[in-house]
């Protein structure tokens, strides 16, 4: 789907969610540690599937948008460039 036209438009925040998979992936997962096991707000146990399923749906949309916008002014996400930065054992230039 993704290579017709019509529906480019429709996907085109995956990609940018996917260069930034790591990032996405470790603040998805802080996120969700501090709605419900640190106590900020205790929510374990406490919401229904359907509202754990639009928290989600709430979220990922937060990182779509915001995955769109770090991209459109760096290269990298933060954790990525970090990683490169370790793996690489250079520090890779971060803007565009």
């Amino acid at each position: 789907m993704y290579n017709r036209e019509k529906f480019r438009g429709l996907f085109s925040g995956f990609s940018a969610v996917g260069r930034m998979a790591l990032t996405n992936y470790i603040s998805h997962s802080l996120i969700a540690l501090l709605l419900f096991r640190l106590g900020l707000f205790d929510l374990f146990g406490e919401i229904e599937v359907w509202q754990g399923i639009l928290l989600v749906l709430a979220i990922f949309s937060f990182q779509i948008s915001f995955s769109k916008f770090w991209l459109s002014k760096y290269r990298f996400g933060p954790l990525e460039w970090f990683w490169r930065s370790v793996t690489y054992g250079k520090i890779p230039a971060f803007k565009l």
